[in-house]
């Protein structure tokens, strides 16, 4: 949500958010429209999207789309291996650790290329997440606990700006800087 938040206000981007789960967490907020989605702070939120839509909306004006998986990056292999950047955010709390350790070893084995994605956590304890580090050879960036995904302060632009793949110099600006003129 925080990173769909920051493309739209921080980055000045069309942006969509794709909820593939099936869950409906985020349906509960808002009534969608006719068109099977609503819009919130300038971001296209499109509850319980099918699979089958995917093709269509790539083809749409947005600029980022922020498609959340959940627990079903299995069944969107595909989709994933077409995404840009690639994050995956990982539950390292006892009782989930190891749902943690099977999508990392399915990544890192079963016919998903050669692919790069970052790894983040949550509230992880140092040596779980140094084990899961150094068995399965990956870094695992600490994730920041955004208080508020609609307000995010400044101090959390850079990381943003890491995880949208955007260094602070290329951003889009809602109104450009004044231009400086020089007087002799």
């Amino acid at each position: 949500m925080a990173a769909a938040n920051y493309a739209a206000g921080g980055l000045n981007e069309k942006t969509a958010y794709l909820e593939l789960i099936g869950h409906g967490e985020i349906s509960h907020w808002k009534e969608r429209n006719e068109s099977g989605y609503f819009v919130d702070y300038n971001i296209h939120y499109y509850p319980d999207f099918k699979r089958e839509q995917i093709p269509i909306l790539l083809n749409r004006d947005y600029e980022r789309i922020i498609m959340d998986f959940g627990d079903g990056y299995n069944d969107f292999r595909e989709e994933i291996l077409r995404c840009d950047k690639k994050i995956f955010l990982l539950n390292l709390n006892p009782w989930q650790k190891y749902a943690a350790e099977k999508m990392v070893n399915t990544v890192q084995n079963e016919h998903w290329g050669d692919i790069q994605p970052v790894y983040m956590s949550m509230n992880a304890q140092k040596t779980e997440k140094e084990a899961i580090e150094k068995n399965f050879k990956i870094r695992i960036t600490k994730l920041s606990l955004i208080q508020n995904p609609r307000s995010i302060r400044s101090e959390e632009f850079s990381f943003m700006d890491s995880i949208m793949g955007y260094a602070a110099v290329n951003t889009k600006r809602k109104r450009p800087f004044m231009p400086i003129r020089r007087i002799k």
